[in-house]
């Protein structure tokens, strides 16, 4: 089975809805049929909101529906400095490793600039701990599974040494000369016969 992950088209309130349903494996027909909307184009309302046609009415619950904060489809307003990050967030998923550079001098003077450059400097930070700990779960995913090969390993061996010592616990009652070989050739040694005391 093979995902595509969707295209975010823009950053308009829209384009995001739409991102998000194709994320969740959702058809206009599947959101319309949970709202209850029926008739002949029941998913025309669910294509005017993704189209910036017609401002959602329902947010709240389509936010329940896609099981996402409410944040990452409502209108933003780039006068309050969290839609900026929320932004920033957006451009994220998009693009996930872009870089985003702001000079703080000459982005300084009003508290808004100031609020939107410490959000931004967070959310590096947030993406940084994030790397360092995804690496750190994958270093751990890969020692785990060397280990797993290591016990197999000593698992075949062990299993091997149990069956030399079952060959090795007959060689003393009578061991048939066909064994014998077996055992030599299990072993790469040279065994001599037991002398019978």
């Amino acid at each position: 089975m093979f995902y595509i992950k969707p295209n975010l088209k823009n950053m308009s309130q829209g384009a995001r809805l739409e991102y998000i349903r194709e994320v969740r494996h959702m058809t206009k027909e599947d959101v319309a049929a949970y709202f209850g909307f029926g008739g002949r184009e029941s998913n025309k309302t669910i294509r005017e909101y993704e189209n910036n046609t017609t401002s959602p009415s329902r947010l709240e619950e389509l936010a329940e529906l896609f099981e996402v904060s409410i944040d990452a489809i409502r209108k933003y307003d780039f006068t309050n400095p969290i839609d900026e990050i929320y932004y920033q967030m957006w451009l994220e998923e998009e693009f996930p490793y872009y870089q985003l550079s702001i000079d703080p001098d000459r982005f300084a003077g009003t508290a808004y600039n100031m609020n939107v450059y410490n959000g931004i400097q967070e959310w590096k930070k947030m993406r940084e701990n994030y790397e360092i700990e995804t690496k750190k779960r994958q270093r751990d995913l890969k020692n785990e599974i060397i280990a797993k090969k290591v016990i197999e390993q000593w698992s075949i061996i062990k299993n091997k040494i149990d069956t030399l010592n079952k060959l090795i616990l007959n060689y003393n009652k009578k061991f048939p000369k066909n064994q014998l070989k077996t055992l030599e050739k299990l072993t790469g040694l040279k065994i001599k016969p037991a002398v019978k005391t």
